[in-house]
C-alpha cells in the first residue's frame, strides 16, 4: 500500500510537472509583445519612406531646413532599439535569425544615415551657391550695362539662364556649355577688371563652379540614399518574424491538444484518486479558457474561421468592429457569401483560396471590403488552412488587420508626390519660356499666371505692381481659369486696405489665407472684393527686386475654402521669383534699347565729323591716328570777294549764304566719293584718295572742281548775288590722321597740302589752278591752259595749269 501510494504520489508529481509545462506552453503567446514588435517594424518602414521623401524635397528646394530628417532618424533609432526585445514566444533559432536580420537592417540604416549627413553638408554648400549666384550675376550684369559693357552683361545673363535650367534638370548636357561660359569669363576677366569689380566676377565664377561641381554630387547622393536597401531589410525582418510567429501559433495549438489529451489520460488512469484534484483542474482549465477567450475577444486584430464555401464559422469582436457590425453573431448571420458580400472585387476571394491551396498559408493579403454601412475600407489578412489527419481541408482560419489608415496615408503621400512632380514639371517648362528672359514682360506674365492657375487649380491668378510712392497696387495681368481670359487695369489703394498693404510689406514668404474672410491680413477685402467674386482663400506672394518689394502675385480660390500646403506656398514663391526675373529682363531690355539709341546717335554724330573707317579705328584704339598716303589729290576753294560781301549784308544772312553754298558742295562730295576735310571761314577743303586709296583720285577731284564752278554759277543766277570762286588743286603724298582728345577732326599735313593751298590763294578767280603733278595725271582727259611760271611762297617758281573742261563726258 505504501509502495502504491508512493508510486501514485510519484505519478501525480510527474503529471503535475507535465501539466505545468503544457499549461505554460499554452500561455506563452503574448499578443501585446507581438503587436509592439510588428508596429515598430511598420513604423520604421514608414519613417524610411519619409526620409526618402524629405531628401528629395530638400534637393528640390521644398525643404528649407533639415529638422524633419534629424527627427525621423532619431525616432528610427529608437524604434530599432525597441526591436532588440524580440517576443519571448519566438524560438531560439528564430531569435538568432531575426537578430541577424536586425543587424543587417541597422547597418543599412547606419549607411543611409552617413549618406544623409554627407548630403546635408554638401546640399547646404550647394544651396548657398544657388542662393547667391542669381543675385550676384544679376547685380553684375546691371553694373555692366550701366558702364556700357553689353557683351559682358549678355554673357552673364546667358550663364545665369543656363545655370538655372541646369539646376532644374536631371541631365548633365548643359554642364560643358556652362563650363565654357565660365571659362570665357575667366579668359576675358582682365579686360573688364578696370571697369567692374574683379572680386564680383570672381565670386560669380566661384559660385558657378560650385553649382557645376556639386549638383551631380548632390543628385548622386540623393539617388544613393533612395536606393539604399533599408526597406528590403525591414521587409526581411518582417517576413522572418511572421514565419516564426506562425510556428509559435502552431506550437501553442499543439500543446493545447497535448494538454487536452493529458487530461483524458489522467482522468482515465487515476480517476478514483484525483476526483477532488479533477475539480480543481477543471477550475484551472476554465480560468485558462476564460483568459484565452479574453485574448480572443480583446485582440487588436480580427480573428476568424471560415468554411470552404465562404461562410463564417467564428469571429471575434474586433473583426466585427472592423467590418462595422455590432457583434460577431450579427456578422456571421449577415455574411453568408464572403465572395460577393464582403470583397469589393469578388475575384479576391478566389485569389485568397488559390493562394492557400498553393502554400497552405498566406500573409499580408491586402483587399478592399464593404463594411455593413456600404463604406469601403482596406484590410490585410494572414490565414492558413486547417486539415484533418487525412489531409482533408476542414476550414480556413486567420487574422485581419485594419490598414485603412495606412492606405490613406500612402494615398496622401502619392497625391503629394504627384502634385510635386506637376509643380516641378511646370517650373521646368516655365524656365524654358523665352519671353521670361527676352524682356517681353506682358508675354512672360501671361505664361506665369496661366502656369499658376493650371498647376495649382485656382480660378484667379493676378500680378499687381506698386505705383512710384507705394500707395497703390495696379493689376497688370489677371487670368481666369474658367474663361481662359486675361484682363488688367484694376487698382487697390493703401488707404482702402491698410492692413493688407502692411502685411504684404512685412511678409517674408507668402500670405497664405485659408479663410480670407476672417484672416486679419485679408479680411478688409471681404465686402468689396471677396464676396462679390466668390473668393474664399488667397495665397499672395510678394514680388521683390533685391530687397525692395515691387508688387504681389495673387492666387485666389473661388467657390470653397482651401488649406494651402507648404509645397504650394513654395511653388507660388518660386513663381514670384520668376516674375521678378521677368521684370529684370524687361528693365534690361529697355535699358539696352535706350543704350542702343544713344550709341546710334553718337555714331551718326561721329560719322558727321570723321570718315567711317577712321571712326571705327578711333573707337577700337586709344591715342592718335596717323596714316601716310603716297598719292592723293587735295582741293582748296575760296569764295572771291567774300570780305566785301560780308560788309554789305547782316551776319545772319552771311551765315545762311555760306550754309547754302557749302551744303551744295557737301552733296558734290558725297556724289563723287570724296572726303571733306574742313571749312575755314569762306574756304572749303576736300581730298580724294583717302582714307580708302583709289586710282582715279585726280579725276574725281577734277570732276568736283568743275561741278563746284557750275554750282556757284547756278547759285548766283538763282539768288542774283554775284559770286565767284577760286580753286586750287595739287597731287602728292600726305599724312592724314586724328590728334588730340577734344573737338578732334580728321586733317592732312605735308607739302602737298601747303602747295594745294597756294594754288588756290595765288590762283585766278573763276578758274581752277593745278600743279604740273596733277596736270600729268589729267592731261589726256581734260582741257588745260598753260599759265606758265608762278612764284609760290616757300617753293619758288612753279609751272601751273588752268583746268578748263572735260575732253569728253565721263
Amino acid at each position: 500500500m505504501k509502495l502504491f501510494n508512493f508510486i501514485l504520489i510519484f505519478l501525480i508529481s510527474i503529471a503535475l510537472v507535465i501539466f505545468i509545462f503544457l499549461f505554460h506552453q499554452t500561455r506563452i503567446l503574448d499578443f501585446k509583445q507581438h503587436d509592439n514588435f510588428t508596429n515598430n517594424l511598420l513604423r520604421i518602414k514608414e519613417l524610411d519612406a519619409w526620409l526618402n521623401q524629405d531628401v528629395v524635397r530638400s534637393r528640390s528646394g521644398l525643404l528649407t531646413y533639415y529638422d524633419p530628417l534629424a527627427n525621423n532618424l532619431a525616432e528610427l533609432k529608437k524604434r530599432q532599439n525597441k526591436l532588440e526585445q524580440i517576443p519571448i514566444f519566438i524560438e531560439s533559432e528564430g531569435k538568432i535569425q531575426i537578430k541577424t536580420l536586425l543587424e543587417l537592417q541597422r547597418e543599412a540604416y547606419r549607411q543611409k544615415e552617413e549618406l544623409i549627413e554627407r548630403f546635408k553638408s554638401l546640399d547646404a554648400i550647394f544651396k548657398n551657391s544657388l542662393y547667391f549666384f542669381p543675385t550676384l550675376t544679376t547685380e553684375l550684369a546691371e553694373t555692366a550695362l550701366q558702364i556700357g559693357e553689353a557683351r559682358l552683361a549678355a554673357r552673364l545673363e546667358d550663364l545665369l539662364k543656363d545655370v538655372l535650367i541646369y539646376n532644374l534638370t536631371p541631365s548633365e548636357e548643359l554642364a560643358p556649355q556652362i563650363q565654357g561660359e565660365i571659362g570665357g569669363l575667366l579668359t576675358n576677366i582682365s579686360q573688364y577688371s578696370d571697369k567692374v569689380n574683379g572680386e564680383d566676377i570672381d565670386r560669380v565664377i566661384v559660385h558657378g563652379k560650385a553649382i557645376l561641381s556639386n549638383k551631380p554630387k548632390v543628385d548622386s547622393l540623393v539617388q544613393n540614399i533612395v536606393s539604399q536597401p533599408t526597406s528590403q531589410r525591414s521587409e526581411e525582418v518582417f517576413q522572418a518574424y511572421n514565419k516564426y510567429y506562425e510556428k509559435a501559433l502552431k506550437r501553442v495549438s499543439f500543446y493545447r491538444m497535448l494538454l487536452s489529451l493529458f487530461y483524458v489520460i489522467i482522468i482515465g488512469t487515476i480517476s478514483a484518486y484525483i476526483i477532488i484534484k479533477l475539480v480543481n483542474s477543471a477550475k484551472i482549465v476554465s480560468a485558462a479558457k476564460e483568459k484565452f477567450r479574453q485574448i480572443y475577444e480583446n485582440s487588436t486584430d480580427g480573428i476568424f474561421q471560415t468554411t470552404t464555401d465562404g461562410k463564417y464559422i467564428s469571429a471575434n469582436p474586433t473583426l466585427a468592429r472592423i467590418y462595422g457590425y455590432s457583434s460577431p453573431e450579427e456578422l456571421i448571420a449577415s455574411i453568408d457569401n464572403i465572395e460577393t458580400k464582403l470583397y469589393v472585387d469578388p475575384n479576391r476571394r478566389r485569389e485568397f483560396i488559390a493562394a492557400l491551396e498553393k502554400q497552405d498559408a498566406i500573409s499580408q493579403f491586402e483587399s478592399q471590403i464593404y463594411r455593413q454601412d456600404g463604406s469601403i475600407t482596406w484590410i490585410s489578412e494572414n490565414a492558413r488552412t486547417v486539415k484533418d489527419a487525412n489531409g482533408v481541408l476542414l476550414y480556413y482560419e486567420g487574422t485581419v488587420e485594419d490598414i485603412s489608415q495606412r492606405k490613406q496615408t500612402e494615398a496622401i503621400l502619392q497625391e503629394s508626390e504627384t502634385k510635386l512632380r506637376m509643380q516641378q514639371m511646370a517650373l521646368m517648362e516655365l524656365s524654358k519660356c523665352h519671353p521670361l528672359y527676352e524682356g517681353d514682360l506682358d508675354a512672360a506674365l501671361r505664361e506665369i499666371t496661366e502656369t499658376a492657375a493650371f498647376t495649382l487649380g485656382v480660378e484667379r491668378v493676378s500680378v499687381w505692381f506698386y505705383n512710384q510712392d507705394g500707395s497703390q497696387l495696379h493689376c497688370v495681368n489677371l487670368y481666369q481659369l474658367s474663361s481662359k481670359q486675361h484682363a488688367k487695369n484694376f487698382e487697390l489703394s493703401a488707404s482702402d486696405y491698410p492692413k493688407y498693404f502692411k502685411a504684404l510689406e512685412a511678409a517674408e514668404r507668402a500670405i497664405a489665407a485659408n479663410d480670407a474672410h476672417t484672416d486679419p491680413r485679408t479680411c478688409e477685402f471681404s465686402k468689396s472684393y471677396l464676396t462679390p467674386l466668390g473668393i474664399y482663400s488667397m495665397l499672395d506672394v510678394p514680388i521683390r527686386l533685391g530687397k525692395r518689394t515691387v508688387g504681389v502675385l495673387c492666387h485666389e480660390n473661388v467657390g470653397y475654402p482651401r488649406e494651402w500646403t507648404l509645397e504650394e506656398e513654395n511653388f507660388a514663391s518660386y513663381l514670384g521669383y520668376m516674375t521678378s526675373l521677368a521684370m529684370e529682363a524687361s528693365d534690361r531690355k529697355k535699358a539696352q534699347a535706350a543704350l542702343r539709341l544713344e550709341q546710334e546717335k553718337a555714331e551718326r554724330l561721329l560719322l558727321n565729323i570723321l570718315p567711317e573707317a577712321i571712326a571705327q579705328r578711333l573707337k577700337q584704339q586709344q591715342g592718335c591716328i596717323a596714316d601716310s598716303f603716297e598719292s592723293v589729290s587735295v582741293l582748296f576753294a575760296d569764295i572771291v570777294g567774300f570780305t566785301q560781301l560780308s560788309s554789305r549784308i547782316s551776319a545772319e544772312e552771311l551765315v545762311n549764304l555760306l550754309n547754302q553754298i557749302f551744303s551744295a558742295f557737301d552733296h558734290l562730295v558725297e556724289r563723287h566719293g570724296l572726303e571733306k576735310i574742313k571749312t575755314i571761314g569762306d574756304a572749303y577743303m576736300v581730298v580724294s584718295g583717302l582714307p580708302m586709296p583709289r586710282g582715279d583720285h585726280a579725276e574725281a577731284i577734277a570732276e568736283m572742281a568743275l561741278d563746284m564752278q557750275k554750282a556757284v554759277i547756278e547759285f548766283s543766277n538763282n539768288t542774283g548775288i554775284d559770286l565767284n570762286i577760286r580753286i586750287g588743286i595739287n597731287t602728292g603724298p600726305v599724312v592724314a590722321g586724328v590728334i588730340g582728345i577734344k573737338k578732334f577732326i580728321y586733317d592732312l599735313w605735308g607739302d602737298t597740302v601747303n602747295i594745294a593751298s597756294r594754288m588756290e590763294s595765288q590762283g585766278i578767280p573763276g578758274h581752277i589752278q593745278v600743279t604740273d603733278f596733277t596736270y600729268e595725271l589729267l592731261q589726256h582727259k581734260y582741257h588745260f591752259k598753260h599759265r606758265g611760271l608762278v612764284q609760290v611762297k616757300g617753293k619758288g617758281e612753279m609751272t601751273t595749269y588752268l583746268l578748263t573742261d572735260r575732253k569728253f563726258e565721263i
